[in-house]
This record gives C-alpha cells, structure tokens and sequence, in this order.
C-alpha cells in the first residue's frame, strides 16, 4: 500500500533570561513528507542543533532557541526509506516570523544492497545503497580514497566498512556510518593489515574482521583475525601466524563464530590448520574439522556448512559429518534463509542445491568475483561478475538475471538485511 504522509513539527524559538529582556525568537516550522510504502510508525528523528526529539503523532514538538541560524537534522530513517536530499540543513530563525523547513523521504519495499562504488560523473569512491531493480540508489558517504567491504548491521541501520583515507598512517581503517550518512566515525586502523572482510555479531555489539598482510613487497598470503566491539573498544587479536582466515560466521545466538585457517604455501608448520569456532572474544578455540576454503552458520544453529572442493555440514561441535555430492569444486555456501538450501560458488558458475545435493539451478559465470549471497528477503541472488564491473542479480529460482552496471569493490555488495 503507498501512501502521503506528512508530518509537522514545530521548532518554537522561546528563552528566558533571568528576568532580563526577552531575547528575539522566531519559529522554525519542519515538515517531512513521505512517499511510497508506508513508513515505520516510530517515525524519524528530527534534531534542531544539539536538542533531538523523536516526531510526536498529531502534535507539534517545541523547542527553545535563539533567534539566528540553526541547523536541522533528519535521521533514524526506516530501514527501506531513503531521504532525498542533504540530512542536515542551515537556515536562518527570523524574530517574529515562521520558518518552513521540508524533508522528503521516500520508502519503497524492494532488497537493497549496499556497494562501493565510483561517482558516475567524477569518479571519486562512494559509498552507496541501491535498490535491487536498479530504480534508486543513494549516495551515503562520498570518499576521496578506495572503500570496499562494506557490512551491515544486523538491524539494518549501519554499516561497517573499509576506508583507505591516510596510507602513510594505515592501510585501511575500519568505519562505521548510520545508512543515513550520518555519524561517520572511525573504530579500527593498522598500519600494516588491511581489513578484507567484516562480519557482525547477531546483537550488533561485536565485530569479527579478517586483515590482511599488506606490508611492502608481500603478496596477502596470510593475514589475522581482529575482535572488537563497534566503538572500537575490547579488541581482540587473534593471530594465525603464517596461516590466513576466512571471514567468520556467527551462530544465530551470537555466542560463537566459525572459520576456516589455513598456513601460508611453502610452509609445512606453524599457524592453525583446519576450521574452528570461537567464542565472542576469540577464545574457548575448537577445531571441528579439516580445512574448508569458506563455511556458513545455519539460520537455526544446528549446523555448519564447509565448502572444501566439496560440501560437508557438520553439528557445532563437529560431529555428524554429512557430504553433500553435486560440487565440482566449491569455494563457498551461503544457507538459504529458510534453510533447505545452499547458495554455491562452484568456481565457474554459481549454483542453489538442495541439502541431498539435488541440484535447483545453476548459472555459468566463469568465475566470479566475489561471493554470491541471499537478499535480506530470500527472495533474490546477487553476486559481482568476474570482470568486477557490474552485478548479476538473479530470483532465488534462477530465473530472470539482470544486471546492475555499478563498480563495486570486493567481496561485491552486501544485502540489507
């Protein structure tokens, strides 16, 4: 259902001064104006300077303030509602006289996906969220330096991701970003890792995040994993020495995550071999099997899938291994959200088996760049073609591929959930 909505408030312009002449005022009156699907009945916040009010329903919120130049702010949008335009603007309070400030916000029931992409007419990295039938997409933060790896909050209303903005003091810092734009602020940096993939804990208070080596002359041949909670506090390295880790998973009740590790080629020892979970500050490690080159954590908790050239899912705690036949060579699987399917990087083509192995579709791809993964909905497959310009995106059938002509960094765009 579409609907109008608008929604006033009043930013009324009163101060007392200790009995001395009442200072000018005037009245700043906003007006957010919604279109498309319903928005979210707990409505946005609208913040007039340092003074922040969640919308009243049916009745005007006031606020004291000095006549003189303001700054208004729109944000905590719903999750599928992009507003258009600035978030913040600058207008002046006028003694004796009303104001009208407006915000539009537009809301639409479509998965989105969040990408870093290049300015279409500069060319400068931008951080983007788009919507999957490529009719909308919104710029959230314009960069100067390469992102990639963006990430999403469980909720859906932040995003983590990867800014290179100072290579003479990191090789790429950790940034979060609410979907808004709002509130950029830096968390992590190294100054010889490079982070290469970020991954939230279901209750949105902890990262795992794989970094890559990238000191001079080597090649990413091995890298470690960091812990740490999204104010960038409580950080945790976990180092595999001359091993490498695949982005961690974490189980649906957020108490343990899953990887996979292996050594360093030309090296016979040292480092963890094999895929382990982990407890939330990388410790109480246990190896549940062999090495895989990715694994998933099932919706429900109850099993784990590694794809190692094959398909085995196993019981958390290892047990109960069960080989899925059907692979070629598959480097990743993604539980279905349903979970009675596995999404399939088979190396060249990408690929939805049943649990038994009976295969649903496939699409030739030959080679991807970028894991392929499930819309927030289910409903839709994405992953970024191998030249790493564009996106397929396909229905959970196979059926109906399009693409998407954006730039996106690895691993490809992130789903809102």
């Amino acid at each position: 259902m579409t609907a109008k909505l608008a929604i006033v408030i009043l930013f009324v312009a009163i101060a007392c001064n200790n009995g001395e002449s009442p200072a000018e005022t005037g009245t700043v009156r906003v007006t957010v104006a919604f279109s498309g699907t319903d928005p979210d009945p707990t409505r946005p916040i609208v913040s007039l300077d340092d003074t922040v009010s969640r919308q009243g329903v049916g009745a005007p919120v006031t606020f004291e303030a000095a006549a003189g130049t303001h700054q208004i702010t729109l944000h905590g949008l719903h999750a599928r509602c992009v507003r258009d335009g600035d978030a913040t603007q600058t207008w002046a309070v006028v003694s004796g006289e009303i104001t009208d400030v407006a915000f539009s916000v537009s809301c639409r029931d479509v998965d989105q996906l969040a990408m870093s992409t290049l300015d279409s007419t500069t060319g400068d990295p931008v951080l983007s969220i788009v919507d999957a039938d490529g009719q909308r997409w919104h710029h959230i933060f314009d960069g100067t330096a390469s992102m990639a790896v963006p990430a999403w909050s469980p909720d859906g209303r932040r995003l983590a991701f990867r800014y290179h903005l100072d290579p003479d003091q990191d090789r790429g810092a950790i940034y979060l970003v609410n979907a808004d734009g709002t509130e950029l602020r830096k968390i992590w940096s190294d100054p010889v890792y490079t982070p290469a993939g970020i991954s939230w804990s279901p209750d949105g208070a902890r990262l795992a995040v794989i970094a890559d080596y990238d000191a001079p002359g080597s090649n990413f041949d091995y890298n470690k994993l960091v812990l740490m909670d999204t104010d960038g506090s409580n950080v945790v390295e976990t180092d595999p020495q001359n091993g490498g880790v695949s982005v961690p998973r974490w189980a649906p009740d957020g108490t343990r995550f899953v990887f996979a590790a292996s050594v360093r080629a030309g090296d016979n020892d040292g480092g963890l071999i094999g895929t382990f979970t982990a407890d939330r500050q990388g410790a109480e490690l246990h190896q549940i099997a062999t090495f895989a080159y990715a694994v998933d954590w099932s919706r429900d908790g109850t099993r784990i899938v590694l794809a190692n050239g094959g398909l085995v899912t196993v019981r958390p705690d290892g047990s109960d291994p069960v080989t899925i036949p059907g692979c070629d060579f598959c480097v990743a699987a993604r539980w279905s959200p349903d979970g009675t399917r596995l999404l399939v990087d088979n190396l060249n083509d990408v690929r939805v088996v049943s649990l038994d192995g009976t295969p649903q579709w496939s699409v030739n791809t030959d080679g991807i760049y970028g894991r392929p993964s499930w819309s927030g909905s289910g409903m839709l497959v994405a992953w970024m073609n191998s030249s790493g310009i564009g996106t397929t995106i396909v229905t959970a059938d196979g059926s109906n591929p399009r693409v998407l002509g954006f730039i996106s960094g690895f691993p490809g765009p992130a789903w809102r959930p």
